[in-house]
Parts: C-alpha cells; structure tokens; sequence
C-alpha cells in the first residue's frame, strides 16, 4: 500500500485589520497616505530652495531656532523618510505583526507632525510676507522679496507651476496605484475611448457657458468693457495660447487632484454606489469650493460656486467614468474668465489679459472683485449645465461599461 505525501502550501499571511479590509487598504489610510506622499513631492521641492539658504540665510530666518534653513531641510529630510518607509511597509503588505503595525502606526503619526509643522512655517512665512508689503504700501518702499519687475511673466510662470503641481499630483496617484496594487486608469485619466470627444465636448462647452454668463451680466449692465488691453495679433495669440495651455494645466491639476484617487478612494470607503460617489463629492467639493475663502477679494456667492461647479464636474465623471470632459471645461472656462474677458477669476485678475472688464452695480449681481462667479447670474448658469451634462452625457455611462466588458484592459 502506497501512502501519498500531501505537502500543504503555506497559508498566505494574514493582514492587519486595522489597516486592511476586504477591499485592500481601507480607504481613510489611504487618503492618509496619499496626502503625506503630496507633502512628500511638495517638500522635497522645497529642500532645493532650503539648500540655497543655507549660504545666504536672511535675519528673519535666524530670528527662531526652528524656522532656521538647517533645521527646516532636517524636517524635510526626516519627514521624508517617514512617508517612504510607510509607503513601503503598505506596499509590500508587511504589516500582519503587532510590531510591524506599531511601526507604521508610529511612521505616520510622526509623518502627521511634521507636516503640520511645515504647514504653520508656511502659513508663518506668508503673514511676514503680507506684513512686509502691507508695511512697503505704508512707507511707499519696495518689500525684501519684492515681485519681478516683468509682470507679463505671469502666464509662463502660472503654466510651470501648475504643471509641476500636476506632475506631482499624477506622480503621487501612480505611486498609490502600486501600493493598493490598482488600476491607475480607475482613477479618472485612463484609456477611455472616448475621451477625445468628451475632452473636446468639455472644451466647447466650458467657454460656451462662460460667454452665456459675461453676455447675461452684459446685457443687464452688471460689467462694462474697457477695450482692449493687447493689440497686434503677435501678443493676442502668443497670451492667448501660453494661457490656454497654462489653464489647461490647472484643469489637470484640480480635476485630478480632488476628483481622482481622493474621490475614488472615499466613494470606494462609503460604499452603496451611487450614494457613497455623491457623498465623497459633496465633502470634497465643497471643501474645494471653501479653500478659494483664501483668495484675496473671494465672496461666499463665490465659494458656493466654486463647490457646487465642483460637484457639477462630479456628475459628468459619474456620468462618464472620466475627467476628460470636467478637464476641458475647467480648462476654458478659466481662459475665458482670465484672459479673454479679462475679469477676475475667484478674486484674481491676470496679466496680459486681452479685455479689460470691471463690475458695476450691486454686488450681489456683478460678482464684485470675485469676478463672474461671484454673481448670482452663476448659480443660473450652472444649473444649465447640469441640463446639459444629463442631455449629453447620460448615455456615455453605459458605453463606458459596455467597453470595459468588451475590453478590460481599456482603463489600463
């Protein structure tokens, strides 16, 4: 009689409930760590600029002992090395023992302290700043850190760093993609087939909207033109196109950075379809529309606008399964307020605008200093657009579907 040997396979390890859940990473640690992998990016562009102060510190760098540039690149330093260490750990799921798990547990509440602190020496550096030129506008002398002279830099210098803000941003969901072992195409920006047309749907229509909404407070006397401010088709076109692709960057940046893998990510954690997706997009929005309250001359018509457009470029990705279409809206819609209306934009007026356009009459219905979107003529117009995004878009859902069961790897 023969007796066979059954080698049993090893039981694959058991990973930590508290970070893990059936759906892998639980969702709250890995909005967690997608936000400390963004503080990873952003600190570790700013130890160029910490290196350089250390050769020419300034006195007020000198005036605390923890804002000095020696000890702002040990913070970066270390709080980098925490984020990495913890990305690793969640990666290769090396955190089934009670060991490993305090590990991570210490990795990230360290982590969370040193951004906090990077943050309140950020938030210190802007009051100097704001205090400096408060003081400048008093005594009528230039601040230390004065701006450049060449104000029509602007557009080149608002398309560099907006697209670095997007190339970290990507950068940091790709990075979340590998840990949480996930499609990166889930995300927002994969290989939809339609994406073309709904990229150029977006651009159409976010310009349309916005000359609908200028055209409104026209007519009813709430804006007047100026004239031009660019002449000779050599400056309107050479703006004209650094601005389109400057703002086209900020489409990417802002789409993808609230409603990519955090609004994926949250929705995924909720549950419920449809109802756990709008519940992420009211708290990311509206929490998007709050952060413009920083914006000099911003109004609270204007920052429910800026959530509810935000929750509008939620139902075309629900609708679409993509950002393509909120990018190119976004994109236009902005171009068309900055640079070719020339009216302020959150608060904001830009250089080398070609129209120079000023509010008039009551506040309430020109927008003021905040520009269009503070008018209430806005929250008409965006209540058009969700019109036209459930007359354009309702089907594009079903599509999608029909082609990621036709073609799996579509969204790769």
């Amino acid at each position: 009689m023969t007796e066979e040997l059954l080698i049993a396979e090893p039981p694959a390890p058991q990973l930590n409930a508290i970070y893990f859940g059936p759906n892998g990473l639980r969702a709250g640690w890995g909005i967690l760590m997608f936000l400390l992998l963004l503080g990873f990016g952003f600190m570790g562009l700013s130890i160029a600029t910490q290196v350089q102060h250390l050769a020419r510190p300034t006195p007020e760098m000198l005036a605390h002992p923890f804002f000095t540039p020696k000890a702002q690149l040990a913070e970066d330093v270390l709080y980098i090395a925490m984020v990495v260490c913890a990305a690793f750990l969640f990666g290769r799921r090396s955190v089934a023992s009670a060991g490993k798990a305090a590990l991570v547990s210490l990795l990230l509440a360290v982590s969370v302290l040193l951004l906090a602190a990077g943050i309140f020496h950020v938030s210190q550096v802007q009051k100097q700043k704001a205090a400096e030129h408060k003081q400048a506008d008093m005594t009528k002398s230039p601040p230390s850190s004065a701006p450049a002279a060449n104000a029509g830099m602007q557009e080149s210098q608002t398309l560099v760093s907006e697209a670095i803000n997007f190339g970290v941003v990507l950068l940091v969901t790709f990075l979340m993609s590998r840990i949480e072992r996930r499609n990166f195409g889930e995300y927002g920006l994969g290989g939809n087939s339609r994406r073309w047309p709904q990229l150029a749907q977006g651009l159409m229509l976010g310009f349309t909207s916005l000359s609908l909404l200028v055209l409104g407070l026209y007519l009813g006397h709430w804006i007047t033109f100026g004239g031009f401010l660019l002449h000779g088709a050599g400056p309107v076109l050479k703006n004209g196109i650094l601005w389109l692709i400057a703002f086209t960057f900020v489409g990417f940046f802002e789409e993808f950075a609230f409603r990519g893998y955090l609004q994926y990510t949250l929705a995924r954690g909720i549950g419920h379809g449809w109802v756990g997706f709008f519940a992420a997009a009211l708290l990311f929005n509206f929490g998007f529309g709050f952060l413009h309250g920083s914006n000099p001359g911003e109004s609270i018509i204007g920052l429910w606008t800026a959530g509810l457009i935000g929750f509008v470029f939620c139902i075309s990705l629900w609708y679409t399964r993509s950002l393509w279409w909120a990018i190119g809206f976004h994109a236009t819609w902005d171009w068309g307020e900055s640079y070719f209306y020339g009216t302020a934009d959150s608060g904001g007026v830009s250089q080398g605008r070609l129209l120079d356009t000023h509010p008039q009459g009551k506040l309430l219905l020109s927008g003021g200093t905040t520009g269009p979107e503070g008018s209430a003529l806005c929250l008409v117009i965006i209540a058009v657009i969700v019109l036209l995004i459930w007359a354009t878009l309702r089907h594009e859902r079903s599509k999608s579907a029909n082609q990621a069961l036709v073609n799996p790897s579509a969204n790769a």
